[in-house]
């Protein structure tokens, strides 16, 4: 195999006259102006709000908990089988999951205005009394 340069073929360049007798300028249309959006119509607001109420209501349930769970069951339970070996699997993996779910239930984060941060943090019986 050879690595020799190919040769490049002459491009074609085009000019176009400035002279108004050859210029076809005058066959363009005008561009037609765009029309504005129309505002949504009432079925498309209710199922925009709903669509957002219900992401918004997916972010405070611990819906990744129950997705493991119903994922990780089957391979922990021998498809719903359960013996000696498998029982002890399932409850460890029960306790996790439910250790998550509560330990979410206390945790929530807050993104700062002055910094654009996000901070996390864990709900504790302690007052802060500063402001």
């Amino acid at each position: 195999m050879s690595l020799r340069q190919r040769s490049i073929p002459d491009q074609v360049t085009t000019t176009q006259s400035s002279s108004p007798a050859t210029s076809n300028d005058n066959n363009e249309q005008p561009e037609t102006p765009k029309q504005p959006p129309r505002p949504p119509t009432l079925t498309q607001r209710a199922i925009s709000q709903t669509l957002t109420s219900t992401a918004n209501l997916a972010n405070l349930l611990p819906t990744g908990t129950l997705l493991a769970f119903q994922l990780l069951t089957p391979l922990f339970t021998n498809n719903g089988a359960c013996d000696s070996a498998t029982r002890p699997m399932t409850l460890i993996l029960l306790a996790l999951l439910a250790l998550s779910c509560f330990l979410a239930s206390f945790t929530d984060s807050v993104s700062s205005t002055k910094d654009g941060r996000v901070y996390y943090g864990l709900a504790t019986f302690q007052r802060d009394v500063s402001v």
